[in-house]
């Protein structure tokens, strides 16, 4: 999923930085793919009211 050819776009502006460099800071994560993805997988559970965990 997302921008077909995005990240060969953006990699002149990338800089290489440890994770370290973001302590005591935010990220977002868009996770509804993942959501699309799980929901697919048991979508007949969910369907019939079944527990999915």
């Amino acid at each position: 999923m997302g921008i077909p050819g995005l990240l060969p776009l953006l990699k002149s502006t990338m800089v290489p930085t440890h994770i370290k460099e973001f302590a005591g800071q935010f990220v977002a994560v868009d996770t509804y793919s993942w959501l699309h993805k799980g929901a697919l997988s048991c979508s007949m559970e969910l369907c019939k009211g079944h527990k999915t965990y």
